[in-house]
Formats: structure tokens, C-alpha cells, sequence
């Protein structure tokens, strides 16, 4: 390894831009099975001021709330955050991937409660979109 190269050790979280928390709540926690994480202690006023300072400087939208959830170890942040959202399903651009428990379970799952997906040709990924959608791809090994 070079000097100065940095070395990630693993994924702590993955941040998706959502609407609405009680939707994804259900979708993520309900469907997907992930659990609630809570947000840690923080100074809200110094995190109101770093909100206030990024908005400013770069023109995004600022966030107005956010549910944290997991899957495992790793961690998803969903941010209420106004903006355009994607709304197709596209395994070749940003997604989320899961693995899931029984994959041919989750299939059933997707199919009897109306869900649309996409399926790959090696039997082993679905991909489904979010209530926000966004695009997530629900995996195994086996």
C-alpha cells in the first residue's frame, strides 16, 4: 500500500433521499425487515448551524427529518429531503443491495403482495424500487 493511501475497513452507512418516513418505515422495517437504529447525541445547535452552512455554500436543499435504520452492521440513513426522485427500477445506477435470508421467499413475497421486479439471469437478484424510488436490489449468494 502507497503512502498516504487511505484504506477502507467497511461500510458504516448507506444515505437515500426519501419523502415520507412513515412510507418508508414500512417499506424498509416492515417489508425488508430492517431494524430502527437511534440517531445519536448530538448539539442541535451546532448541527443546525453545519445544515444552515451546507445549504448556503453548495445550494442544496436542507433536510426537514430522516429515520436511521439496519441491516446488520451496516446502517441505512433515509433523509427527508426535497428534490427529484428516480422512480425506475436500474440495477446499472446508484442502489442499495441487501442480502436477503430465503431468496426464493422473497420472490413470493414480492409477487403476492403486487410488487414489481426485475430479475437477473443468474436466479440470485431482484431488484425492486422504494416508495421514493429509489432502486433496491435484494440478493444471495446461493
Amino acid at each position: 500500500m502507497g503512502a498516504g493511501m487511505i484504506k477502507a475497513s467497511g461500510v458504516n452507512h448507506i444515505a437515500l433521499k426519501i419523502s415520507d418516513i412513515a412510507q418508508s418505515r414500512n417499506f424498509y422495517e416492515g417489508l425488508l425487515g430492517l431494524t430502527i437504529v437511534p440517531f445519536p447525541e448530538m448539539d442541535r445547535e451546532q448541527a443546525m448551524s453545519f445544515r444552515n452552512r451546507v445549504v448556503t455554500k453548495y445550494g442544496v436543499p436542507a433536510p426537514t427529518g430522516g429515520i436511521w435504520l439496519a441491516a446488520g452492521a451496516t446502517q441505512l440513513h433515509l433523509i427527508v429531503t426535497p428534490g427529484k426522485r428516480e422512480g425506475v427500477i436500474n440495477p446499472f445506477g446508484p442502489h442499495v443491495a441487501l442480502d436477503v435470508e430465503n431468496f426464493g421467499e422473497t420472490r413470493r413475497t414480492l409477487q403476492d403482495k403486487g410488487i414489481e421486479f426485475l430479475e437477473a439471469p443468474s436466479g440470485r437478484q431482484l431488484w425492486i424500487l422504494d416508495p421514493d424510488g429509489n432502486t433496491v436490489e435484494l440478493r444471495t449468494e446461493k
